[in-house]
Order: structure tokens, then C-alpha cells, then sequence
């Protein structure tokens, strides 16, 4: 019974004491003088940027039960907030009754090297002029719009990457925020996706790491900072000499934990000069003969084609040249060669030549569409008729000579006939 009585007991001033609190709640406190409230409505933009501006709007709120009779509202910034010449500071706002309000604004600035998170605007007012001043201050929140780390410098060491051959890439990011990155990694995709009719394709770039994998991580970078990440790439042997697109992505953090993600393309050139070999093929001039032709040889001995070859002889105090001094050529595939004639009439006596002097001026263009120029200077010597096989009469000789060996076979033709029709008989 006695622990039924301490628990009504108990019921009883507990019952009491949520009585009590509701009379307190329901009473009107009163208040025999102006009392001023500041709140902080909103902010635009939010949250503020540094190195911009955002403007702000208080509400100035007069709670007590006396009128405010001169309320004078002064905005005192400290870093890293501040005001332009152009905006007053001081607000002289004047009669605020019992229970009004009014809302002003600023226009602030927001230092350039603030740091993110939240900092304090302060301000002083006074109710009427013999008041003692008060203070407060009101929270705005700074934050980086845009994170962002810039690709600035892309590089390849050799700049042209020859099939087979080893290149260093070198790719260069800056944090232009006014904040740290965290966990900044770059990744080498050289591996892609293209969506075809039959579904997903997957593409493999001519690439293979060397030394390293195809996937970096910076711990933090600082504003303003720099990172250089360094890549050890292959070029296939079978790689088409060409120009190569290879994705990068670029995931980091910024110092609330906001993660950022993007990706960038990157040029990789995979090719190298052309090598290509010039020289006479043949003449058929002698010291005998002052005119005729030099057949010039081109060979490509590179990995890559070339294209759009020209070639021009240059004119010379030794031979007039009969033919066009200039020719056209165009392709020739990796090793493979082209020929090309010019014709010439050797100045003077021939048989004061010994060698005959090319210069010629030739053009063309490789895979990835780079032009080359060179010069080029050949020498043929010439031969004396005996030299080369010939006698001084050389091609009537030679008929000469033909018709009398058929004249002969042709005469033991009819001797070997008359005596196989004498046998017959």
C-alpha cells in the first residue's frame, strides 16, 4: 500500500510541475524597454565565393515594448569581408516601434585568399543616442563555386613516338581554386568504348605502360600548386603512325569532402621522319653519246608511307634538260620504291664528261601530313663505249652482226635440206 501511495505521490507533482511550467509559458514577459534583435535572412550568392562579392540582408527587429527612437545600424567587416568606398558602412534607420521590424543590406566583399568554411560579418547599432553601443556579428558561409584543377601542359619526350619505341609523357595539372585537393588522381584510359550496331566495342590504343601503371594518386595539392605526373609509355610495333586521342580522367576532393570528376582528351603522336634514299638508277648517255636519260630512284626505307612527292631538276652548266624539270611522283608505300626519267643533252663534247652532277630540289609529306623539303646532290660517272659493252658503231653493228649469224643458219639450213632429199632418193 505504501508503494501505491509514493507513486499517486509522485504522479501528483509531476502533474504539478508541467502545470506550473505551462502558467510560465502563457504568461507575457514584459519588457520596459527597446530591445533590438538582428537576424541574418539570406545571403546571394550562397555560399559566398572568395575574390567576389555577395550581398546580404539583415532584419532589424525591436522585441521590447518601447519604441526604439533613433536606431542607428553600422556594418564593421573585418577580414576576410570588407565594404567599397561606394557602400555606407552606417544606416541610420530612426523611429523603430515596439514589435516592428525593417530589413536592410550590404553589398560585401569577399577576400580572394578566404578560407572556406564559415566566417563571422560583424556589426554595432544603438537605439537612441545616449545608449551604450552594442555588438554582434552574424555567420556567412565560404565555399569555392568551382574546384577546379586545370590540365595545363601535356608532353611527350620524343614528341613523335616511333612504333616500337619507349616515350616519357608528361601531363601537368594546376589547382587554380582557392582551396586544396585531396586525393587527386590521374588516370591514363587506354582502354575505350564505342557503341556500335552489334552493341559495345572495346578499343585498345597502341599503348603499353612501361615501369608504371596507367593510374597516379597526389595526396593533396595546395592552391595554386602545380603537379607534373610522369607516364612511361610503348608504342606498339604494329602502331599505324597517326595522331592518338587517349582519355584522362581526373578525380579529386576539395576540403568538405566534395568529390569532382572529369575527363579530358589528350594528343599522343605516333610516327617518325621519313627516311628517304635518292640516286641514280642509270644513264644510257656514254662519252659517245651526248643525250639521253638518267632514271632517278626513290626508296622509302622508314615505318611510314610518304605522300605527294615531287621532285625538280635543277638546271646545270653540263646538260640542257629536254624533258620537264619537274615530276610528280606522289606515294610510296613503306619499303617500296618509284623511278623517274629526265632527259638531257650533254653541253659541248661528251667525251669531255666524266661525270655528270644532279641537283635536285624534292618534296613531300608523311603520314600525319608534316611537309619536308630537302636538296639533294648525285653524281653518275660516264662511261667510255668499251665500258659498257658497246663498240663505236653500236647499234648498226649489232644488225650486222644479227643478220650475218641468220644468214649462216640460214645457209646450213639448206645444205643439211639438199642432203636428206639426196638420201631419200
Amino acid at each position: 500500500m505504501k508503494k501505491i501511495a509514493y507513486a499517486i505521490i509522485f504522479l501528483l507533482m509531476v502533474s504539478g510541475v508541467f502545470a506550473i511550467e505551462q502558467n510560465l509559458t502563457d504568461i507575457k514577459v514584459q519588457t520596459d524597454f527597446p530591445d533590438l534583435y538582428v537576424v541574418n535572412l539570406r545571403y546571394d550568392p550562397y555560399p559566398a565565393e572568395p575574390g567576389s562579392y555577395t550581398t546580404v540582408w539583415l532584419k532589424l527587429e525591436n522585441k521590447g515594448d518601447r519604441d526604439a527612437p533613433d536606431v542607428t545600424f553600422t556594418l564593421t567587416p573585418k577580414y576576410p569581408f570588407s565594404l567599397d568606398a561606394s557602400e555606407k558602412a552606417e544606416k541610420n534607420i530612426g523611429f523603430l516601434g515596439s514589435h516592428q521590424s525593417i530589413v536592410i543590406n550590404y553589398k560585401v566583399r569577399v577576400d580572394k585568399g578566404a578560407i572556406e568554411g564559415d566566417s563571422y560579418l560583424d556589426y554595432t547599432y544603438t537605439v537612441h543616442k545616449d545608449q551604450n553601443l552594442q555588438t554582434g556579428s552574424v555567420p556567412l558561409h565560404i565555399q569555392t563555386m568551382d574546384a577546379i584543377l586545370s590540365l595545363t601542359k601535356v608532353a611527350s619526350e620524343p614528341a613523335k613516338i616511333a612504333p616500337g619505341d619507349e616515350s616519357t609523357v608528361s601531363i601537368t595539372i594546376k589547382n587554380t581554386a582557392d582551396t586544396s585537393m585531396k586525393y587527386v588522381d590521374v588516370k591514363l584510359q587506354l582502354l575505350t568504348y564505342a557503341t556500335t550496331a552489334a552493341g559495345i566495342s572495346t578499343i585498345e590504343l597502341p599503348f603499353t605502360p612501361v615501369g608504371s601503371g596507367v593510374e597516379q594518386t597526389l595526396y593533396q595539392l595546395y592552391p595554386n600548386e602545380e603537379k607534373t605526373f610522369i607516364f612511361n609509355l610503348v608504342a606498339n610495333p604494329t602502331a599505324t603512325p597517326q595522331p592518338y586521342k587517349i582519355p584522362i580522367s581526373i578525380n579529386y576532393y576539395d576540403n568538405l569532402g566534395k568529390n569532382y570528376s572529369r575527363t579530358e582528351l589528350v594528343g599522343l603522336i605516333v610516327g617518325q621522319a621519313p627516311s628517304l634514299n635518292v640516286y641514280v638508277d642509270s644513264t644510257d648517255i656514254t662519252d659517245g653519246q651526248n643525250n639521253g636519260k638518267a632514271t632517278i630512284k626513290f626508296v622509302n626505307q622508314g615505318v611510314g608511307d610518304i605522300k605527294f612527292l615531287r621532285a625538280k631538276l635543277k638546271p646545270s652548266s653540263q646538260y640542257t634538260i629536254l624533258s620537264s624539270d619537274q615530276v610528280y611522283i606522289g606515294k610510296i608505300d613503306s619499303d617500296d620504291y618509284q623511278t623517274t626519267d629526265f632527259k638531257i643533252l650533254v653541253g659541248g663534247d661528251a667525251s669531255d664528261v666524266k661525270k655528270l652532277d644532279f641537283d635536285l630540289e624534292i618534296e613531300y609529306y608523311d603520314q600525319n601530313n608534316q611537309k619536308y623539303t630537302d636538296e639533294v646532290k648525285l653524281s653518275q660517272p660516264i662511261f667510255t663505249a668499251s665500258q659498257v659493252g658497246q663498240s663505236s658503231g653500236s647499234g648498226f653493228g649489232t644488225i650486222i652482226i644479227v643478220v650475218v649469224i641468220m644468214l649462216a643458219l640460214f645457209l646450213l639450213y639448206i645444205r643439211w635440206e639438199k642432203k636428206r632429199k639426196h638420201k631419200e632418193e
